[in-house]
């Protein structure tokens, strides 16, 4: 079996002294698009979430990495949903992380100290008072995902990102 122009392939690939450069320049590309898409498909309530959403990429010895990520600690409540509510809520999310996935099966209760009473109100939150106070009662929340449909939706993109850049540069070498 035989690859037509495959020995001039290898030449040019050869020719490229460190293709790390091209490859770190298309995973840069490629966590940019998936993180603007991420801020767009994110939900916006004061834009703290959409504002926490950044992207990093990193070069091990063998490897180029990049990652988008967001560290405010509703972004997984946001993406994955709460509760009975966000247990029942059908996910486009692979086997492996859907099985990891773990919801409080019950109604549970939020002392006034603990939310603000506009946005109790704001979702329909359950309202007792008591002796000790208010309490808002809510059965969660459902998912509504940004990071997976960004990245889910950008496979392709990411693809022709790191192949674009390493023709390019096969090219400038070439």
């Amino acid at each position: 079996m035989s690859l037509e122009g495959f020995e001039s392939l290898i030449k040019k690939l050869n020719r490229i002294a460190d293709p790390k450069e091209a490859l770190k320049k298309g995973v840069s590309l490629s966590t940019k698009k998936v993180q603007g898409d991420a801020k767009e498909l994110a939900a916006v309530n004061e834009g703290q979430l959409q504002n926490s959403i950044y992207e990093n990429v990193e070069e091990k010895p063998t490897e180029i990495i990049g990652s988008v990520y967001t560290n405010v600690p509703q972004a997984v409540y946001t993406e994955f949903g709460t509760g009975p509510k966000g247990m029942a809520a059908p996910k486009d999310l692979p086997p492996e992380i859907a099985n990891q996935l773990h919801y409080r099966n019950d109604m549970w209760w939020i002392h006034e100290s603990q939310i603000d009473s506009a946005i109790a109100e704001k979702y329909h939150f359950i309202k007792f008072e008591t002796a000790e106070g208010v309490f808002y009662g809510t059965y969660g929340q459902e998912p509504q995902p940004f990071m997976y449909p960004a990245l889910k939706q950008n496979q392709e993109i990411i693809k022709k990102h790191i192949a674009d850049e390493i023709r390019l540069d096969i090219k400038k070498k070439g």
